[in-house]
């Protein structure tokens, strides 16, 4: 399984746009610009860790239920311009394909992680990385797409790390004043 997923790896760090991943990078680093993440089934808690690291390095950074009674609200305030990250790997899930339709209509960017091939959602998509996910397992390994999301926040962060260096501190005051994490020994 392990050499499965490191082949994996290698295969996605080869085959991606190097151009691509820069756009995609200057998009979500791009203040003026709300920025919004979801995921289908299984790819939703990966949207969930992306959000928690975007929103310590900007802001106006949301996460989107993969349910579909939940979108209108937050289409209702997505304007042309803003970002939707939608991660979308096989079995491909109809509700993220209608929700990437919806967001393309109103003019935001759509931004695609999916896996080598290819999810529906791309015909909407005006940025798209691919990840190898094939693993010997009963589901895909979604390692390769966690390293891409990561390579994401760290070139986001490099992009903005004044603002972003600033914003991590008034939060580390904001969780030492409320006692949020134990000190170590």
């Amino acid at each position: 399984f392990a050499d499965a997923v490191m082949g994996n790896l290698q295969a996605t760090l080869a085959q991606v746009d190097l151009a691509e991943f820069d756009a995609i990078s200057a998009l979500l680093a791009d203040p003026g610009r709300r920025i919004y993440a979801t995921g289908g089934r299984i790819t939703h808690a990966l949207a969930d860790y992306f959000v928690t690291h975007m929103d310590v390095i900007r802001p106006n950074v949301s996460l989107l239920s993969n349910r579909g009674s939940a979108w209108p609200p937050a289409l209702v305030d997505m304007k042309a311009g803003d970002v939707l990250l939608v991660l979308d790997i096989r079995r491909y899930e109809n509700n993220v394909l209608q929700l990437v339709e919806m967001v393309a209509e109103l003019g935001a960017e759509v931004v695609l992680i999916t896996d080598q091939w290819i999810s529906p959602a791309a015909a909407h998509a005006r940025h798209r990385l691919s990840a190898h996910v094939e693993a010997p397992s009963a589901w895909d390994s979604t390692v390769a797409i966690q390293l891409l999301l990561e390579t994401l926040l760290a070139s986001v962060e490099n992009q903005t790390w004044t603002g972003t260096q600033a914003r991590m501190q008034r939060l580390e005051d904001l969780y030492a004043k409320v006692r949020f994490f134990r000190r170590g020994k």
